[in-house]
């Protein structure tokens, strides 16, 4: 699945057969749910002093099913404080 690195972090985009989505951030769970067609991941981390704001977009590609011999890789893009960062 997904896996792209931003500004010292890494973020990784699991998908199951049975259709739950997690969201990794270093390695660390931060958002699931279970979804057939994609879904929007929110949550927030503290980079720093700061505190960042993502939003993660997951979209399949062609409708297909991930997870099956027939699935595709699916189109992610992530926002960071409302800019996109990255558009697979």
């Amino acid at each position: 699945m997904p896996i792209f690195k931003y500004g010292g972090h890494t973020f990784e985009i699991r998908i199951t057969p049975s259709g739950e989505e997690t969201v990794l951030y270093d390695g660390e769970p931060v958002s699931s749910k279970m979804t057939r067609f994609g879904g929007t991941h929110e949550f927030s981390v503290k980079e720093g002093e700061e505190t960042v704001s993502y939003i993660v977009k997951v979209q399949l590609k062609g409708g297909k099913i991930l997870g099956t011999m027939f699935g595709t890789s699916p189109k992610v893009t992530v926002f960071r404080n409302g800019q996109n960062i990255y558009t697979s």
